[in-house]
């Protein structure tokens, strides 16, 4: 069953940098997320980089930050909301949240934020799963 509170973040629109509800990218909506629904404060990276775009950088600061001491890595068959998914997406790096076993939520460039389901078609992009250290005990 997908939580009532998603409804909420349906529809804002895709912004490069951006961490308010009125647009947001992927790292936007996760950190948004997490502090509005879950009390987490993430990094925010927005002044760490110029666009989405910038593959290196961006892959740089995502690799900074789920190896860091704040995120464990958890196989996808252990996944459990609202675990980070972390996707490879035309050789960008792209993250959702897990938001019920097959859905997740996430935002793409030209699109709005949206709820899908990760068979079949986002199953294969998933590179790696990350559960909070707030999260790790939490039922």
């Amino acid at each position: 069953m997908i939580p009532a509170w998603c409804g909420t973040f349906v529809g804002v629109p895709f912004k490069d940098r951006g961490r308010t509800r009125e647009g947001w990218d992927c790292w936007g909506a996760v950190a948004t997320i997490y502090e509005e629904v879950y009390g987490i404060r993430l990094p925010s990276f927005a002044i760490r980089y110029q666009t989405a775009n910038d593959r290196v950088t961006v892959a740089r600061l995502f690799f900074e930050e789920s190896t860091s001491a704040r995120w464990r890595r958890v196989d996808l068959k252990d996944a459990r909301p609202p675990d980070v998914l972390a996707m490879s997406l035309a050789g960008a790096r792209h993250v959702g949240v897990l938001v019920a076993p097959d859905r997740f939520l996430h935002v793409l460039a030209g699109r709005e934020t949206c709820v899908e389901r990760i068979h079949p078609h986002w199953a294969p992009r998933i590179e790696a799963v990350y559960r909070h250290e707030e999260l790790v005990l939490a039922t």
